[in-house]
């Protein structure tokens, strides 16, 4: 089976540790914002959409807005809202869907639309803190979309950067040399 998202997401995940060559990643550049990581907030965001699309389409629902996916994603997969990312190489840790909880946009949801529409009056939305959110919304989506099609553990080319908090069952080998073992315990 041909990991499209998947491989989108590994895409995406190198532009942004090419990025961690230019700016350090610590809290104290959250606000940090650029052109570089416009792009990466809104081809992630873009491509959580097209995910969440095909994860309702599996489940027989036709949703097409953050609303909907927020409405239905957690009954479906309970612990979405809590699922943790992590960047141990720098020690920060993101929850991207957490304000799903409260029945609210994520923030980083709402800067890729302004980003999108109003960059002149948003581009500072354009953050770090932003990106990494989106990222990792990203990674979870994917996470649970290959979930709903085929086994986790069949995923090769595991993260560089990222590490989806109680989610890696073990570490083996692949066709293509060691990589995680996603699990789904939803």
């Amino acid at each position: 089976m041909a990991l499209k998202h998947w491989n989108y997401f590994l895409a995406i995940q190198q532009g942004v540790i090419d990025l961690s060559r230019y700016i350090e990643f610590c809290e104290d550049n959250f606000r940090t914002y650029s052109i570089e990581i416009a792009r990466v907030i809104m081809a992630s965001t873009q491509e959580i959409d097209v995910v969440m699309k095909e994860i309702y389409k599996s489940k027989g629902n036709l949703s097409r807005s953050e609303t909907g996916y927020r409405a239905f994603i957690p009954t479906i997969y309970p612990k979405f809202t809590d699922r943790e990312v992590e960047i141990p190489k720098y020690e920060l840790t993101f929850l991207p869907f957490e304000e799903w909880k409260n029945n609210r946009t994520p923030k980083w949801w709402t800067a890729n639309n302004e980003i999108k529409h109003q960059r002149s009056t948003h581009f500072s939305r354009a953050s770090l803190e932003n990106m990494f959110k989106s990222v990792c919304g990203f990674m979870i989506t994917n996470l649970h979309f290959y979930h709903t099609i085929f086994q986790l553990d069949e995923m090769y080319s595991g993260s560089q950067l990222l590490y989806p908090k109680g989610m890696i069952e073990a570490v083996g080998p692949t066709a293509f040399g060691v990589a995680p073992m996603y699990k789904l315990d939803d």
